[in-house]
């Protein structure tokens, strides 16, 4: 009907994806991905979650525990599971991400620097601040050699500077957030 809404559209088409098992596994993932990454831009978390589950081990019984895909759908989903209200869930995925990327030298992939940030706002949140700046630092850095234009890079300077003024140190703070700004 005309009253159908974009959200409604994406709850059925995602709730057809789960039981649609004749697709092919690489096709089948990347709907599953964008479906899952619609969602979650909408704020639709809670019917997001079990596309990004499927989509986790499809990208890893496809493409492999070390490929691309994989590391994108763990970042993915750590970055799903903060706003679920769960974040040891989130910090063990990106942390297996980082892992990866380091373990087989992909840090040039984008979500090496996400997965850095993740888990650095994680530790910051929690009062970790010493833990989570030095992620931040490390996922700041990242963003600036391997992906300066992402839009994350900014988000990542802000973290920085919050939890740099929790400690009191406003000279540090004040630069990073003034490069969040400028970004």
């Amino acid at each position: 009907t005309q009253d159908t809404t974009a959200r409604e559209l994406l709850q059925a088409g995602g709730k057809r994806l789960l039981d649609d098992a004749k697709l092919e596994p690489g096709v089948r993932l990347e709907l599953l991905t964008v479906v899952g990454e619609l969602q979650n831009n909408l704020g639709m978390f809670d019917s997001a979650d079990p596309l990004e589950q499927q989509a986790l081990a499809l990208a890893r019984s496809v493409h492999g525990p070390q490929s691309e895909q994989y590391i994108y759908a763990l970042v993915g989903r750590a970055l799903s599971l903060t706003q679920l209200g769960r974040a040891q869930e989130s910090e063990a995925l990106a942390r297996e991400a980082i892992a990866i990327v380091e373990r087989t030298g992909q840090q040039s992939l984008e979500g090496y620097a996400i997965a850095l940030y993740r888990v650095g706002a994680n530790a910051v949140q929690a009062g970790e601040l010493r833990k989570g700046i030095a992620d931040l630092t490390r996922a700041t850095a990242a963003f600036e050699q391997y992906q300066p234009r992402h839009a994350m890079r900014s988000i990542a300077h802000r973290w920085l500077g919050n939890g740099l003024a929790q400690l009191d140190d406003f000279g540090a703070a004040e630069r990073e957030l003034r490069r969040s700004i400028e970004l």
